[in-house]
């Protein structure tokens, strides 16, 4: 991921997607798609954007757009 990304902006969110899965119903072969869900992962963001109000907007893989807080910055 680019330069800037924090990774404790994916924290607390989670990546949904579906397995296909064969079932066999009145003796035909069918799939049944069954929800999933992971920790979102870092190649999972498509693009990001920080704005000057201390919010990042996400874009994820499986549609998901996503505003999250910046955590705040530790000063010396």
């Amino acid at each position: 991921m680019a330069e800037g990304f924090d990774k404790k902006w994916l924290e607390g969110i989670k990546y949904r997607s579906s397995k296909a899965k064969t079932t066999e119903k009145d003796g035909r072969k069918l799939i049944v798609h069954e929800p999933t869900e992971r920790a979102l992962r870092e190649g999972d963001v498509l693009a990001w954007h920080e704005h000057g109000d201390g919010t990042v907007t996400l874009v994820t893989a499986d549609g998901q757009k996503i505003t999250v807080s910046k955590p705040a910055e530790k000063k010396a």
